[in-house]
Formats: structure tokens, sequence, C-alpha cells
């Protein structure tokens, strides 16, 4: 054999072996991450004339669009921040640090009470969360309501996920102060990046609420929430525990877990390995005949 045609076999071998190459190796599968709805309250009281909140915290939502629709009526009320109809008491209250999407409704009216629906389109499906609101008439002769403070959101939770605690107080008419939020009987520290903290006051209608989210939570952060008006006339609190392993966490002795981000790498270097034994065989064989 001379030299041109072992050149010319070597030629033919490689381009063989490129597409032997391109064969063997497994391209990784893209991993997508679907948006998820966060832990919210799908229940929310108001009185006519407070401004309702509705709220709706969507993660990894990516370049999708939320959009807000009353179950009652045909099209949307908001398209991401953008509002669709000719209501200027209705908006969207957007915060993409804290990935909220929440419909506010000003001057809300007993009209408006009813099933309101967040949404995303993923993959030829959509996605929803229903939100109940409900709208009391106020009385020709106002009374007021007893004092009352709740928390709602966020009670279990995985390692990684994000807190959300919602508290909300009535009053006897004076909100100056607002609620300070404990854990464990110490105050939540603002300081801490991961927490972050939102309130609003309505003296008028003798209506305070307040926000706690605390993201990539850990196991430190299970333990007794508590949420206190100003002057400790009013108090409530809530557990909340994150859950850290899991069977999906757990080795068997003598197993070894690959991480996913790791498995392409060790099929290309497989397939790479094996195509360049399946060259040097050829390459051999053509030149023994």
């Amino acid at each position: 054999m001379d030299i041109t045609a072992l050149i010319k076999s070597l030629l033919t071998i490689t381009q063989l072996g490129v597409i032997l190459l391109g064969a063997c190796i497994a391209l990784p599968a893209i991993r997508v991450r679907l948006p998820e709805f966060e832990p919210a309250p799908t229940k929310v009281t108001h009185k006519k004339g407070d401004k309702a909140k509705l709220y709706c915290s969507v993660k990894h939502l990516g370049e999708r669009t939320v959009v807000w629709r009353r179950l009652s009526a045909k099209g949307p009320l908001t398209i991401g921040k953008k509002t669709w109809i000719n209501d200027p008491r209705v908006s969207v209250d957007h915060s993409m640090s804290e990935n909220r999407w929440d419909l506010i409704i000003q001057d809300v009216t007993v009209d408006d009470a009813g099933e309101y629906e967040c949404q995303i389109s993923v993959s030829k499906k959509i996605l929803r969360r229903v939100v109940d609101l409900s709208v009391s008439e106020t009385s020709s002769s106002p009374v007021k309501r007893n004092p009352e403070i709740f928390i709602s959101g966020t009670h279990y939770l995985n390692s990684g996920e994000v807190i959300n605690l919602y508290c909300n107080a009535t009053t006897d008419g004076n909100t100056d102060g607002g609620l300070v939020w404990f854990k464990d009987m110490e105050e939540v520290d603002e300081e801490d990046d991961r927490i972050s903290l939102s309130q609003e006051d309505s003296p008028a209608r003798d209506q305070v609420s307040s926000h706690l989210r605390i993201q990539s939570a850990h196991h430190d952060d299970s333990g007794i929430y508590t949420c206190r008006f100003h002057d400790e006339t009013l108090m409530t609190s809530a557990h909340v525990s994150v859950l850290t392993g899991g069977s999906n966490n757990v080795k068997r002795a003598g197993s070894m877990t690959v991480p996913p981000e790791s498995s392409a790498m060790l099929n290309v270097q497989f397939a790479s390995t094996h195509t360049a034994y399946i060259m040097f065989i050829l390459l051999v064989h053509r030149l023994l005949t």
C-alpha cells in the first residue's frame, strides 16, 4: 500500500469516526423548569370600598405571561402588567424580585365578589390558580368589627423553596405602627438578604396587612412565626416546617448517585472512547487487507 492510498484510507476512517461519534454521543436532554405557583391565600375577604388584593406568586416563569381573568367573564382582566378592561380600578401589582403578580381592585364593590383566576400558558396547557373574593356590604350605621388577626401562607415546604406568610389584621381604629414579625420570640431580621417585608395600611378602614417572604429556606428557618400588632393588642402565630432530605436524597449502601449535570459528561466521554476504539480497529483491518 503506497503512502497516498494510506492517507486516503486514514481520511476515510476519520470521516467514518466523525459519523460514529455523532451517532454514539447521546445529547443531554434539555431540562426546562416549568412555572410553579407559590403558596398564597386562595380566599380573600374585604369590605365594600376596600382596596382588594388577590395574590399570585409564580417561580420559574421565564418568558411566559401571567394572565388574570374573572371566571364569570369571557375576556382577560390583565395580561402581564397591562390592564385589558375599561376599568381604572383594576391593575397588577408586580414585583420581579418576589415573583408577584397580584391583582388589585380599588374601591371594591359587592358586584366584584366571585372567583378569579391567575393563569399561565405552558406547552399547550394552562396552569391555573383560583382565588375566591368575598365582599361584605357596609351597614348604613357602621359597627366596629371586633379586632382580629390571622396568618395564612406556607406551613410546610422543602429546603430551598420560598416561605410566604401573610398577616392580616382588623383593628379598632389605630393602624399606626403596623405589624411586627417574630420567629421563635425574636424579631425577624430584615437585614438578612433572603428576607423581605411589605406592609399596607388602610387607616380609614381599620385594616393593616403584611407579607413576610424568605427565599432559599433551610432547616434553621423552621419554627414558630408570630405576627403582632405594634401595641401587642393583637397577636397570632403559625408553625413553619422546612423539610430536608427525603427518599430521593437517601443513599443506599454501596450505591453511588451521579448528579444529572455530570451524566451528559459521562455519556460524551464514553462515546468518545468507544469511537476511538472503533477507528483503531478499522485502521488495523484496512492495513492488514
